[in-house]
């Protein structure tokens, strides 16, 4: 495992390896493996308050269009799931922490560009909770207000760990305003083509003049 990059990609190998696994018979051995080195990562790398260790929220994305047809998978074999992948599935509703009303676009931020409505769009059909959010994410850094129709989300949390730490963005009291499905202010975020070219640029903390305003704006502040 240590020639694999941590964070989603390493998480992503040892599902490949649970499924294959699973899927081969007379496997009960390596079934056992897989599922213990999967459920010690998982405990790793998502947060108590259901969040991802790079404070992506894209990386939920990633791991749950794997993990949900995963836990199918234990199902149709008769053994029954570890309890660190049904957490990491059933959390919080940390997604919905950070989607805006009718829960369109996650926040662009540590890595997020625009949000996958098609992928979206099936976890939600497996959102049993129809995504009662959460105002308070401590562990994964990030704080929600609403008021009637108004959202604010803001990143209130420490840099990510360095292992992971490689589309984090410089972006501490960062925050995005919506109203109903409605953006009004928000994050860059990295763009979802060129992201080398781009990367630097998207992470950095430099100042910019705000048009028309007498104050300065951080670069990782949002643009509407």
């Amino acid at each position: 495992m240590l020639d694999i990059p941590d964070g989603v990609p390493r998480l992503q190998v040892l599902i490949a390896l649970c499924y294959a696994s699973l899927c081969l018979a007379n496997q009960a051995r390596h079934i056992r493996t897989a599922t213990r080195k999967l459920s010690d990562e998982l405990q790793r790398q998502i947060l108590p308050d259901g969040g991802h260790i790079s404070r992506n929220p894209g990386a939920l994305i990633e791991l749950l269009i794997d993990l949900l047809p995963l836990r199918q998978t234990f199902a149709a074999r008769n053994i029954a799931p570890p309890s660190a992948l049904l957490n990491a599935i059933d959390p919080h509703d940390a997604d919905a922490a950070l989607l805006p009303p009718r829960r369109r676009h996650l926040r662009a931020v540590h890595g997020m560009s625009g949000t996958p409505s098609d992928l979206l769009a099936t976890l939600l059909a497996y959102d049993d909770t129809h995504g009662t959010p959460m105002v308070n994410m401590p562990h994964t850094g990030y704080q929600r207000l609403d008021a009637g129709a108004m959202t604010v989300i803001m990143d209130t949390g420490p840099p990510p760990p360095p292992n992971v730490s490689h589309d984090a963005h410089a972006g501490c009291l960062s925050f995005e305003l919506s109203s109903g499905p409605s953006r009004i202010v928000i994050n860059c975020g990295m763009p979802a083509t060129g992201r080398d070219n781009w990367r630097g640029l998207r992470r950095a903390s430099g100042t910019r003049a705000a048009p028309g305003a007498g104050k300065l704006a951080s670069s990782e502040e949002s643009r509407s």
